[in-house]
């Protein structure tokens, strides 16, 4: 849309705007008014790191919307540093690259979800969690 100014970000992606690593991103405080990262945070390190970027860098009147794979029988994540190979992280993680199972407590690190009726009509699959962040004035 001419309207608007998009930027697709990855730290690894050659198809991607910009490079950017989640924790460290090159952009001035509250420069973005809406925020997807879809299947992202559970490949960074650092999780809690980078969501303190993305509200950074979230405008006050802004949102965000950020989708993690959930494993249901955790309550919190499950990441260990001794698993570090891409074998034992498709074995305990379900994914080569990904540094943690995400716990029930997810929700918990973003605040509300979307209802059922917002999921049905952005055909979203009810299934996933999607996490609707929005910045609080101080």
């Amino acid at each position: 849309m001419r309207n608007l100014d998009y930027y697709s970000a990855d730290l690894n992606s050659a198809r991607a705007k910009c490079k950017v690593d989640l924790t460290e991103m090159p952009f001035e405080n509250n420069s973005f008014d809406v925020i997807f990262s879809i299947h992202v945070l559970e490949h960074v390190t650092n999780d809690i790191h980078a969501i303190k970027e993305l509200y950074r860098v979230q405008k006050p009147s802004g949102w965000s919307i950020h989708l993690v794979p959930i494993n249901t029988l955790y309550k919190f994540p499950y990441e260990d540093k001794k698993i570090n190979s891409n074998k034992k992280r498709q074995k305990i993680y379900g994914h080569h690259d990904h540094k943690r199972v995400c716990g029930l407590d997810y929700y918990d690190r973003f605040g509300q979800t979307l209802s059922s009726q917002e999921l049905k009509k952005f055909g979203i699959d009810p299934v996933e969690k999607i996490y609707l962040c929005k910045k609080n004035s101080i």
